[in-house]
């Protein structure tokens, strides 16, 4: 009997054992399922930064997934705000498809499944203002145009006895405003107003009818604006020449507004003959059509200090500026590109140059260009200038002041006569090149001077080589 309770005591025993252990098992592996989830369990968010990036690195990346544990906000997961020039984030917004949200997402919901948030944008920029000066003419209200948006060109405003030619960035009336740009700040639109628009023929009309008021009107500041094709060839009546000569002083003529020249302006501007004898036009400025392809003679025209050549111009003709004296570095606007010739004393006996800067558009300037030129001393030459010919700088009689001259690596050709003629120009010339030695080495120099060791020229490495330039006996 003993021995069959303790038996039966061994057995419940064991049995407790198992049930024990069993529990603690299925305790661990509740446990290590629990974990198992807890790991497993996060949702990925995916940020678009929109019309912004991130940087990474040199690199532009405009997206950023991220892994949020599963039912958080995502609040501490969110990246850096991107980068827009210009603007501030202005919140995430939930994209679904091709659907972007009104409204920003605010990041307290728990986050159970994957979301897409896009970035939206505000500028940080102000509207700029648009202001009109119309000259004397009808009020124009001013523009308050929006960060991104465009300018409307307004009505034309009117002024007594004036045309109305159009709007002007610039208060010299050089460069038209461009309705079709935005701001990039506050600006002001200037009016340009002329006396005259129309024909050659209407022009000799009007003179024509006014002329007692014109003659009489010594002095008169009074401008054309031409509009047609005929100014090619303009000639005009002895009524509109009376009243050129009489308003000495006084004139722009503008060619802009014509449509259909296609070749140079080649008689107006020339001393007008009255009775054989030379009467100055007292022409102030010149403005060339858009498309003029050459510059025809504007010589002693004495009173001419605005010149504005169009990007169509192929070449300033012989003596196109001879005896121009008002003429100064700032006074002929020249295109940003082309493939200008001057020709031969286009700018000879200009004795107001005391500087010029031939721009990159211009590739040849021949013979004795700036013959004459006694105040002349610094002569500077861009890069996409190839060919400069004999005596470009040289006199008969006078003494020249040149001091500077300013070469091209884009040179190709250079004469050896280019910057002197007999010695009448200074010695003491400092002539640089932009180039290495080796490079002016390659210039073709034509007639090269008999000493040319007379003008070393610098090269921006340093060295010093003989030109070439000087006088010579060929």
């Amino acid at each position: 009997m003993m021995w069959q309770k303790k038996k039966a005591v061994a057995r419940k025993t064991a049995l407790g054992l198992i049930l024990i252990a069993v529990f603690c098992a299925s305790m661990v592996s509740c446990k290590n399922d629990d974990n198992s989830s807890t790991e497993q369990k996060t949702v990925t968010v995916t940020f678009l930064s929109g019309d912004g990036y991130w940087l990474e690195g040199e690199k532009k990346v405009t997206e950023k997934k991220v892994s949020v544990p599963y039912e958080s906000t995502g609040e501490d997961q969110k990246p850096i705000a991107p980068i827009l020039e210009n603007f501030q984030i202005a919140g995430w917004f939930k994209k679904q498809g091709d659907e972007v949200s009104e409204i920003a997402y605010t990041f307290v919901e728990p986050i159970k499944n994957p979301l897409v948030l896009q970035a939206r944008w505000k500028n940080t920029v102000s509207d700029h203002i648009l202001s009109f000066d119309t000259r004397g003419g009808s009020k124009v209200a001013s523009q308050t145009v929006t960060y991104g948006k465009t300018p409307t060109q307004p009505a034309d405003p009117t002024l007594k006895d004036k045309y109305f030619v159009g709007w002007y960035a610039d208060a010299d009336c050089l460069t038209s405003f461009d309705f079709t740009k935005q701001l990039a700040t506050n600006m002001t639109a200037y009016a340009r107003w002329v006396d005259f628009k129309g024909s050659v023929d209407d022009f000799n009309a009007y003179a024509s009818a006014n002329k007692d008021r014109l003659v009489k009107g010594s002095g008169l500041t009074l401008e054309f604006l031409f509009v047609d094709d005929k100014a090619t060839e303009i000639s005009f009546t002895a009524d509109a020449e009376d009243a050129i000569k009489n308003t000495k002083n006084a004139y722009t003529f503008d060619y802009s507004g014509m449509t259909a020249v296609t070749g140079a302006v080649t008689k107006f501007g020339t001393k007008v003959l009255n009775d054989g004898e030379e009467i100055d036009t007292g022409i102030v400025a010149v403005i060339f059509p858009s498309n003029a392809t050459g510059v025809g003679r504007f010589a002693y025209c004495s009173h001419l200090q605005r010149v504005i050549l169009p990007s169509s111009l192929e070449k300033v003709q012989v003596s196109a500026f001879e005896g121009c004296t008002a003429l100064t570095a700032s006074s002929v606007i020249w295109p940003e590109t082309g493939n200008i010739t001057i020709g031969s004393f286009a700018f000879s006996d200009c004795t107001g140059l005391k500087s010029m800067t031939i721009p990159g558009s211009v590739k040849v300037v021949h013979p004795n260009a700036f013959f004459q030129c006694s105040n002349l001393e610094e002569l500077s030459f861009s890069e996409g200038v190839e060919d400069i010919e004999a005596y470009p700088v040289a006199s008969n009689d006078k003494k020249m002041n040149l001091r500077r001259v300013r070469l091209p690596q884009s040179l190709k050709i250079l004469w050896g006569t280019s910057f002197c003629f007999d010695h009448n120009v200074t010695k003491n010339i400092d002539f640089t090149y932009n180039g290495t030695m080796e490079e002016y080495k390659e210039i073709t120099v034509n007639y090269p001077a008999t000493d040319p060791s007379q003008f070393p020229v610098k090269c921006t490495d340093g060295t010093v080589i003989d030109s070439g330039l000087g006088i010579s006996d060929n």
